[in-house]
């Protein structure tokens, strides 16, 4: 996993990685050997380390049978010219690596870009946003297959908290993490006006 680099630091110093498989992992830090003069040593502080019982969210063992008998697999034939929808989706995993909730970025008036994430208030509640995570790509690869996600480093750290409502229920968070161009992730449009939606001409998509 990584390499993790000045681009992952955020104002608050706050940083964490996703869950991985396995009993033990190293922690490897590489500083430059020769700094400039103005160089502020570097300080790494490991705040908790969540040790699972059960396996990670991304692992192969994980599962993939948890969703109704309803809910239609992504990597279906029912899923298909949708893959921008698809790319929007991402699970939210809180700071002890439990993965609880879905929700979809999504695209604002001023189409630049800014990461914005809709998710659900009650998938919030009262909980310090800061060191969420969003992983994106949690996915099947077929159809029918065993639970097989895409790599784990697909996820993103660090999230603050807009706007809440616990009437609509939506919560709207900004990722602070800047996402790499090559996931490939997919802001989702919206639309505000009263125009009536054709019965059958919608969807949602979710973990």
């Amino acid at each position: 996993m990584g390499a993790f680099t000045a681009q992952n630091n955020k104002e608050n110093r706050n940083f964490g990685i996703a869950p991985v498989s396995g009993d033990f992992l190293v922690l490897e830090y590489i500083e430059p050997l020769n700094r400039p003069s103005d160089f502020v040593p570097s300080s790494i502080v490991v705040s908790h380390i969540v040790h699972g019982f059960r396996p990670s969210p991304f692992s192969s063992k994980a599962g993939a049978k948890v969703s109704g008998s309803c809910n239609i697999n992504v990597a279906c034939p029912e899923g298909s010219g949708k893959n921008n929808a698809i790319n929007s989706v991402a699970l939210l995993i809180n700071k002890n690596g439990a993965a609880f909730c879905s929700g979809a970025m999504i695209n604002n008036a001023e189409n630049d870009g800014r990461q914005l994430f809709l998710t659900a208030e009650h998938c919030i509640g009262d909980s310090d946003v800061t060191n969420f995570m969003v992983g994106f790509h949690y996915q099947t690869k077929y159809c029918n297959s065993a639970f097989e996600s895409k790599p784990q480093t697909d996820v993103v750290h660090g999230a603050k908290l807009l706007g809440k409502s616990d009437v609509s229920d939506y919560a709207v968070l900004e990722i602070i993490e800047t996402i790499p161009d090559e996931w490939d992730v997919f802001m989702a449009g919206w639309d505000a006006t009263n125009t009536n939606v054709r019965t059958g001409s919608f969807y949602g998509i979710h973990h």
